[in-house]
């Protein structure tokens, strides 16, 4: 650095002692502020949270008086009453679609409804539509069959996402794209063309003179055999875990190939779909437990207890 500044010839100096002043000694001095003393000039302001609090006391007392002066002085509420006025304090709300749901389904037994919609969607190995309900999946070879569904179920499904969006995926085959569309628009409108079923409401008067409702469905036109879906057999060596998604009310596996360093994942929408696997894929599924939300507990347990059975009794597809 001196050989750039051409002060190698011993021409620099810089002295700190002889460049920079001592500055000069003094002692502290405290000076005290005469105006702490002074309280009463102290001026104090209300917080907001106080200014809205006593805004809000006037607001209500002005309104009391406005209804006292037009209504009168309110009557005591006796207490035996007290509990049949609280309901009346409170908005009604709506009851939500599922108290609608009819007990009759086609189901092994009728008694048994398979339950609310998870998801659905085109499986284009089988080449058919799925639908998930809480307790099983049916089956339809043809968009068209959904038409033998009743009408709130063909509601849910125009609402619902399909599986295919979240494997950006088309959501029915190519050609029922058009068909699709009408549909979505005949939901809209209330179905004025296209009409799925509408079934028939049956009323029973109980002894208490209240009202019992059931809606007497026909069997959809669902196929009556599962269709085969096979298994991947040897995965355990690149297994991960696995796990429930509640958006397309799958169970997922994640597998990771170690020498090409990528990973992939199976998708179980049909949990009878397990049965299928090798005697390792079952014992790699049982020693590993699903992963779950607590929320989803009872759909995730449904997974794990057919996986459970399949080892307990040794199900599998015969293959080590």
């Amino acid at each position: 650095m001196l050989e750039e500044l051409r002060l190698d010839d011993g021409k620099f100096k810089f002295d700190i002692e002889d460049e920079i002043s001592q500055s000069p000694e003094r002692e502290f001095e405290f000076r005290y502020a005469q105006e702490a003393d002074n309280y009463n000039d102290v001026i104090t302001f209300p917080s907001m949270a106080e200014m809205f609090k006593d805004r809000n006391k006037d607001e209500v007392r002005r309104k009391i008086a406005d209804k006292i002066t037009t209504e009168g002085v309110p009557k005591t509420i006796p207490r035996e009453n007290l509990a049949e006025e609280r309901k009346k304090w409170f908005k009604v709300m709506s009851k939500e679609r599922k108290s609608l749901r009819a007990l009759q389904y086609f189901t092994h037994n009728k008694d048994i409804s398979w339950g609310d919609i998870l998801s659905w969607g085109y499986l284009e190995d089988l080449q058919v539509y799925a639908i998930r309900r809480e307790q099983g999946v049916q089956y339809f070879e043809f968009l068209t069959d959904i038409k033998t569904l009743p009408w709130w179920d063909v509601d849910e499904l125009v609402k619902i996402k399909n599986i295919k969006q979240f494997n950006y995926g088309l959501e029915v085959k190519q050609h029922d794209q058009h068909l699709w569309e009408y549909v979505k628009q005949q939901a809209k409108a209330g179905y004025p063309d296209w009409k799925p079923d509408r079934p028939k409401k049956i009323v029973t008067i109980l002894e208490n003179v209240e009202k019992d409702i059931t809606f007497d469905i026909k069997p959809p036109r669902c196929l009556k055999n599962m269709p085969l879906h096979a298994m991947e057999q040897d995965f355990h060596e690149e297994f991960q875990g696995w796990l429930y998604n509640p958006k397309t009310a799958e169970a997922v596996i994640s597998l990771f190939d170690k020498s090409t360093g990528e990973s992939r994942r199976i998708c179980i929408l049909d949990l009878m779909w397990l049965v299928n696997g090798s005697k390792k894929h079952i014992d790699c599924l049982f020693y590993n437990k699903i992963v779950y939300e607590k929320a989803d507990k009872e759909q995730a347990m449904q997974y794990q207890k057919i996986v459970d059975v399949c080892f307990a009794q040794d199900i599998n597809s015969g293959r080590y």
